[in-house]
């Protein structure tokens, strides 16, 4: 049986998606406690955690993949939001035990690259660099291997940290479009 899985990362990575798929990081991961695994939110798991009803179980999933790439905006240079919803089959699919409560969280992890015939559908963002402070701040205080931010951005982020912005203002700004994947060109809505 195969289950639909959401991921969000930056566009950076579009382009090796479009050819490869998704594919297990091996170094220069994002995240301290990352394995050589792919993280997905799951619309069952997130059902099954109680996070939403099996009506919203998608659109939810979807959102936390976009909140998930946010962080991979911190050092991206394509500073669009990119998420990919594959169908995997089900024994592929385990536990994201990677961090404390993950398990309960609607996350789960597959530890092999996704081909590309396994991506079923594709978004991306309008560029977010004017915002990239922002997820720059997500950062801070938290354990990220490959974020390292100059002691002028760091100086922005500390003062985006203090500010009152919500994720929530943050989520508005982002609109995602849908790829073509056979044409490999976005699609205008």
């Amino acid at each position: 049986m195969k289950r639909a899985l959401y991921h969000g990362t930056s566009a950076d990575n579009l382009q090796s998606i479009l050819k490869h798929g998704l594919l297990c990081a091996h170094g220069g991961r994002l995240w301290t406690a990352s394995r050589s695994a792919l993280y997905f939110w799951s619309p069952d798991e997130l059902t099954k955690q109680g996070e939403c009803d099996a009506e919203f179980s998608n659109e939810r999933a979807k959102q936390c993949a976009v909140e998930s790439a946010q962080f991979a905006l911190s050092i991206a240079k394509d500073c669009r939001v990119l998420v990919v919803k594959v169908e995997i089959d089900e024994a592929d699919v385990g536990i994201d035990d990677s961090c404390p409560n993950m398990e309960c969280s609607g996350a789960v992890e597959v530890s092999r690259d996704v081909k590309r015939g396994e991506i079923k559908e594709a978004w991306i963002s309008a560029d977010l660099s004017p915002i990239k402070c922002y997820f720059q701040a997500m950062t801070l205080d938290r354990e990220f291997s490959a974020v390292q931010l100059s002691p002028l951005e760091e100086k922005i982020a500390r003062a985006i940290q203090k500010a009152e912005i919500y994720l929530e203002d943050i989520d508005d700004l982002i609109d995602l479009h849908p790829l073509d994947l056979s044409t490999r060109r976005r699609l205008i809505a």
